[in-house]
Order: structure tokens, then C-alpha cells, then sequence
């Protein structure tokens, strides 16, 4: 998947499209780099990262599992 350019995100497009957030484009769904616990989503915002639902799985610290909480990620222990 190719990340679209800001040329791509005009004001017309960018709210079906992704999101502009800090001058760089995102697609629906993308993660916020290495959080995963904030999302492009467009129904929320176009212009800043929004939480994923709480409990959502992501990667813990020291390669456990963790559980999504308002925005972060907490160890939840030993992966499944």
C-alpha cells in the first residue's frame, strides 16, 4: 500500500480518504506508527490520531501482550 502524498489529501478528498495529521498523510485505519492504539479515523478527525476501542490487542513491553486503554498500550502479560 502506497501512503498517499499531501497533493492526494486536498480538502475536497481528505474526508474520504485519510487523514493530514502533522503534515503527513494516513489512510483510514493506519496506525499511528508505533502506537497502535491510535488510528487514522476519519469519522472522528481528519487532522489528529484517534483511539482505538479500548482492549484492542497490541504489542506490550518486552514482547508480552497488551490491551488498548485510552490511547495506550498496558502490558497484559504472556501472549496466547
Amino acid at each position: 500500500m502506497t501512503v498517499p502524498t499531501s497533493a492526494d489529501m486536498t480538502s475536497s478528498n481528505v474526508h474520504t480518504s485519510g487523514c493530514l495529521i502533522s503534515g503527513t498523510c494516513y489512510y483510514e485505519g493506519q496506525n499511528a506508527g508505533t502506537n497502535y492504539c491510535k488510528e487514522c479515523k476519519t469519522s472522528k478527525s481528519t487532522t489528529a490520531f484517534s483511539n482505538v476501542a479500548n482492549l484492542t490487542e497490541c504489542p506490550g513491553a518486552n514482547g508480552g501482550c497488551g490491551r488498548c486503554s485510552n490511547g495506550s498500550c498496558t502490558n497484559v502479560g504472556i501472549c496466547q
